[in-house]
């Protein structure tokens, strides 16, 4: 019997290494929440569970960090838009632009999609635990414009991997050049880029704000980001720690939502400071625009996502 208490209480004190990894530099909202969900998931569990962040892209890229996830030297990642499209497509059809237009319609279109999303990602041996965003985003430029199409073969600012941008810019006769967050600023500098697509917040993180001139005040589509636990890792969890790294994950991720949005608003006035014009567009560029975004929608279907995840968003935004 002593034995077998001494066993018990070894294995109720096994300990757990959760490596978790994301692109979000230091610094950032992101990265606050993250580090509060280690602080919280270490006191919780009273020691029975060790986070070691990797903030930053030290774990690599998205691609990089969801091969990690499968060979199991990561447990858990924060992706984006980007990299939860390499392994589940369909999820892309909340970043459709203009398709969602309100906080209000992306936060019921997410709770619509939430349940089968999360048993497709589970599927592939990904834990969905917590939804987050980057904000909404703009098409930012060096010249002025009014008309979207002035801006015909101009080169915007992709993010590798971003097929769903590709699409979208050349719906609008855009050259989209892919590239990596730490060559947008040198290139912006250099005329290798004139036009960019991306939140009021990062274009002040990345200091891209210095080289850009104008912003085309309407926002087109409002990025996700979302924590994952790998599967495998998961399983081997007891019980009560399965439900507190879901619940630890999900209030946090739930909390920097709140915080982004007020940030990005914030990051707006910052950018009118700073001197950007924001150019108002014409009725007739906002109907050019959502004809746009029509066409795309339609013609993503069975490419990246169903007609149903289509038509769910659609009924959820009503």
């Amino acid at each position: 019997a002593v034995l077998l208490g001494g066993w018990q209480n070894q294995a109720a004190e096994k300990k757990y290494v959760i490596k978790f990894g994301s692109i979000a530099p230091r610094g950032t909202i992101w990265a606050r929440y993250f580090r509060k969900m280690k602080f919280d998931l270490q006191k919780k569990s009273k020691g029975r569970i060790k986070v070691k962040l990797y903030l930053g892209g030290i774990a690599g890229d998205e691609i990089t960090m969801i091969r990690k996830m499968k060979n199991g030297t990561l447990q858990m990642v924060n992706l984006t838009g980007i990299g939860m499209g390499m392994i589940v497509p369909a999820m892309r059809v909340l970043e459709v632009p203009l398709l969602i237009k309100t906080e209000k319609q992306i936060d019921r279109a997410v709770k619509k999609l939430t349940p089968p999303l999360r048993e497709k990602f589970k599927k592939k041996g990904f834990i969905l635990a917590g939804w987050g965003e980057a904000g909404w985003v703009y098409l930012m430029t060096k010249q002025p414009f009014k008309k979207v199409s002035e801006l015909r073969g101009r080169k915007v600012w992709m993010p590798s991997g971003g097929k769903l941008v590709k699409e979208s810019m050349k719906e609008l006769g855009l050259i989209p050049v892919p590239l990596g967050i730490e060559s947008v600023l040198p290139q912006l500098q250099t005329n290798g880029i004139d036009v960019i697509y991306a939140p009021p917040s990062a274009a002040i993180g990345f200091q891209w704000y210095r080289e850009i001139k104008y912003l085309y005040n309407i926002p087109l589509t409002n990025l996700r980001n979302a924590n994952f636990v790998s599967k495998k890792f998961f399983k081997k969890l007891p019980e009560d720690l399965q439900k507190l790294v879901l619940q630890v994950s999900e209030e946090n991720m739930h909390k920097s939502i709140a915080a982004v949005r007020k940030e990005n608003r914030r990051a707006l006035k910052v950018l009118k400071k700073k001197g950007i014009v924001f150019i108002e567009p014409p009725k007739d560029q906002v109907a050019y625009l959502n004809k746009a975004s029509r066409n795309l929608r339609k013609r993503l279907i069975g490419k990246m996502y169903s007609k149903k995840f289509l038509q769910m968003v659609l009924k959820a935004i009503r």
